[in-house]
């Protein structure tokens, strides 16, 4: 037979940087979930710091979302523009999760994710923000 490339396209990879699963309870995977759903749901405190959470490029396995809520605030267009060029050089791009709390999380989340949070999650986020930008 013919050999399939193992090479995805950029639209490919793309995509599946957008995606997430997550093991419930039972340990049964659910997903995928759209990147904006997962920062959803992670605002509205639906999940536990614990909840093993797996993005679809992410090939290692799952983590718990607390470690994962660093991937889940990347910007994937971003990644992968910075995969590409260190595959281009011959290099690896490997994310490290490092842990993170849910108040980080919510500092450092970029304005178009902010938009998927529950309307009261927005509003603490905003005067957080303002509070903190008045200080310096």
């Amino acid at each position: 037979g013919e050999v399939v490339s193992q090479k995805k396209t950029y639209e490919q990879r793309l995509a599946e940087k957008q995606m997430w699963f997550y093991r419930d309870q039972d340990g049964v995977q659910q997903g995928p979930f759209e990147q904006g759903q997962m920062v959803a749901w992670v605002l509205s405190g639906f999940f536990p710091d614990t909840l093993p959470v797996r993005r679809g490029d992410y090939t290692d396995g799952f983590l718990p979302l607390k470690m994962s809520l660093l991937i889940l605030q990347e910007d994937p267009i971003k990644a992968m523009e910075k995969e590409m060029e260190l595959e281009s050089k011959g290099e690896q791009y490997k994310l490290v999760p490092k842990l993170m709390s849910l108040a980080q999380f919510k500092k450092t989340l970029p304005k178009d994710l902010i938009q998927y949070a529950p309307p009261e999650v927005q509003e603490q986020i905003k005067k957080d923000r303002q509070k903190s930008s008045t200080r310096h």
